[in-house]
């Protein structure tokens, strides 16, 4: 058999200095635009257009026939503002009840007759009524 044969092996000490970690570096570039908000566009305008005067009338219409006919004398004495106040106030619950833009009309009508009323008279239809 073979004699085993002796292998000498050296340490040979570690670098004593580190490895230079990898620094990125990036070309410099323009900052990105700021963003801005933007105002919400507002639609609407038409406030005095010929079909809204169109459906004023037409609201004016039905209250004198209401009036002529009896049927604002069966509503409600409400205080202050009277039958055709009354009549204002209902028109504003069928509005908010999905009556459109006719019950929209007939309330604005309401108030400027109640109004022109007041101003006129010094009192309101039905409201001291004795």
């Amino acid at each position: 058999m073979a004699k085993p044969t002796s292998i000498n092996t050296y340490r040979v000490p570690a670098s004593s200095r580190m490895a230079a970690p990898i620094i990125k570096v990036s070309a410099p570039r323009a900052a990105p635009p700021k963003k801005t908000r933007r105002a919400p566009r507002r639609s609407g305008g038409g406030g005095d257009s010929e079909k809204s005067m169109v459906g004023l009338g037409v609201a004016a219409g039905l209250i004198g026939l209401a009036k002529k006919s009896g049927y604002l004398s069966k509503l409600p004495e409400v205080p202050f503002v009277g039958r055709i106040g009354a009549a204002g106030i209902i028109a504003h619950f069928w509005q908010k009840a999905g009556g459109g833009q006719m019950a929209a009309d007939i309330k604005k009508v309401c108030i400027v007759l109640a109004a022109y009323q007041l101003g006129n008279q010094g009192s309101i239809d039905g409201e001291d009524d004795e």
